[in-house]
């Protein structure tokens, strides 16, 4: 099919698609679904003397509900509400390491075929007959899980589903690869999408070459593939997920996305991973700079030895005026905070009971090792609480600060101290 020159209105300049088969007397355009797509709508001919149809109709041509726009080196998505659409809509995009990746979106109360084996990244409530692993039912939580559905299908309930389906190919190669110029991701965006979205390149970057790298990574066989964001339509502009692929050499570690063993992985950056905040946190210091004290060791948080490296320790020193401080940064759209006196405060990943807290120069790019929730004990004490896990901060008897499960230590309640309360 050959592209059709711009259109014009002033010039003349119009585009001609075929829209149908049946025969129509009228055409009517308008928001028949939700006020923010156009349909079209026919009426069949029924002339007396000229054409009587035997059937007379009336027919709804509902407009694809998924779009699609170039951004810079990446692809912005939008997509309708579930539960605003009545029809599934789904869009190939990505073809590589023997996967196809689609966007699907599901109305409500609805099925869609799957086959076994395929696996879903998913926001929204859905439901197999059998799965290999239980789903969160909350609305917005992101889940991953492999189709085992013994009626090949996926149900939506009320507000339906929007989800990324990864389906088997056997056009991009199966892993493992002895070499990156094997690994190529493929762009299958059909040919009712932008041209300039259906002729972007997806190039795999070594992640040493990347700004966020802050000199590590050096030689390591670790590479980064950019990236798709996915919006709602509506004038909320919001977001539902970024997508961007990861890929590592055999025996290269890269701390938190680490993929030792695996050729091919892809990390989602879910705002559901960090609970969005649907008021203020009542009781919660302000941002601001604090000294931590915990309250059982009558000592403060600091860095070890004052250090701006990544992994340097963190750990509690007796107080005093000369301290190190913390900045406490709110996380745009949630309930949750950064803390930095010279880094960052992080754990490390995999996150394990008993594990000793870091400092990093960044933030980490999925934002699930350096995310905290302050949670109030009393009117002055809280626990600091890595997001979406049970493990505080608290302090072992060599004076480390390293995250245990809430209620195993007596030393898991802090004390934010303003320092501009101090003369």
């Amino acid at each position: 099919m050959r592209t059709p020159a711009a259109i014009d209105l002033k010039k003349g300049n119009f585009a001609k698609f075929k829209l149908g088969d049946v025969s129509a007397g009228r055409v009517a355009i308008g928001n028949f679904r939700s006020p923010h797509v156009l349909d079209f709508v026919t009426v069949s001919y029924s002339v007396p003397g000229y054409f009587g149809s035997p059937i007379p109709l009336v027919l709804l041509y509902e407009a694809t509900p998924i779009t699609a726009e170039k951004l810079k080196d990446e692809v912005l998505f939008r997509v309708p509400r579930p539960d605003a659409i009545r029809m599934v809509d789904k869009v190939e995009f990505l073809d590589v390491a023997g996967q196809k990746m689609a966007l699907v979106v599901v109305p409500p109360s609805s099925r869609y075929p799957v086959k076994q084996g395929d696996s879903v990244k998913f926001s929204g409530q859905t439901r197999t007959a059998n799965c290999t692993n239980a789903l969160r039912r909350q609305l917005l939580d992101a889940s991953t899980i492999i189709v085992k559905a013994e009626d090949h299908t996926i149900s939506t309930r009320n507000e339906g589903a929007v989800f990324v389906l990864f389906e088997k190919s056997t056009t991009s190669g199966q892993p493992p690869f002895t070499d990156m110029s094997q690994l190529r991701a493929h762009n299958l965006f059909p040919l009712r999408f932008p041209s300039a979205v259906r002729h972007t390149t997806f190039p795999w970057v070594k992640v040493e070459d990347a700004p966020w790298a802050n000199g590590r990574l050096k030689g390591d066989e670790f590479y980064n593939l950019v990236g798709f964001h996915v919006r709602y339509v509506d004038d909320s502009d919001e977001p539902i997920c970024h997508i961007q692929l990861w890929t590592a050499g055999v025996n290269v570690s890269a701390g938190f996305h680490n993929h030792i063993g695996q050729s091919f992985a892809v990390a989602f950056e879910f705002p559901p991973f960090i609970s969005l905040a649907k008021e203020a946190n009542v009781g919660v210091p302000e941002p601001g700079r604090y000294r931590l004290i915990n309250a059982k060791a009558e000592a403060t948080a600091a860095v070890e030895g004052g250090e701006s490296t990544d992994s340097a320790s963190l750990v509690v020193l007796r107080s005093n005026l000369t301290d190190q401080t913390w900045d406490l940064e709110t996380i745009p759209g949630t309930n949750l905070y950064a803390l930095k006196s010279v880094p960052f405060a992080s754990s490390d990943w995999p996150v394990e009971n008993g594990q000793k807290l870091i400092g990093t120069r960044s933030l980490a790019a999925l934002g699930v090792t350096n995310s905290w929730n302050l949670d109030p004990v009393d009117h002055q004490k809280f626990q600091i609480r890595l997001v979406d896990t049970n493990l505080v901060w608290s302090v072992n008897k060599n004076d480390d600060i390293v995250l245990t499960h809430i209620g195993t230590s007596q030393g898991q309640d802090w004390i934010f101290e303003n320092v501009n309360d101090k003369n």
